[in-house]
């Protein structure tokens, strides 16, 4: 049995970084493309997960943690300090 991991991992990089010009063009009706559309939509999800978790840090004393996830948030969502 062979493994492929490495051409796998070398396509998903480049579709990720390269991605098809399909994906990339602006949308006629509300000017973003595909691709910013999914990127937005992931950072949003994975906020969601984060944030119940801030809550629960905080209510077990875990302060540092609970910090640490609020900038992780502020960084997912591009916030500067």
């Amino acid at each position: 049995m062979t493994n492929n991991s490495s051409k796998t991992d070398t396509h998903i990089y480049n579709i990720i970084n390269n991605p098809p010009k399909e994906f990339t063009q602006p949308c006629f009706a509300c000017g973003v493309s595909e691709f910013q559309l999914g990127v937005r939509h992931a950072e949003e999800r994975i906020i969601k997960l984060i944030e119940p978790e801030i809550a629960r840090h905080f209510e077990l004393g875990l302060e540092a943690s609970a910090h640490y996830l609020e900038g992780l948030v502020a960084e997912i969502k591009g916030e500067q300090k």
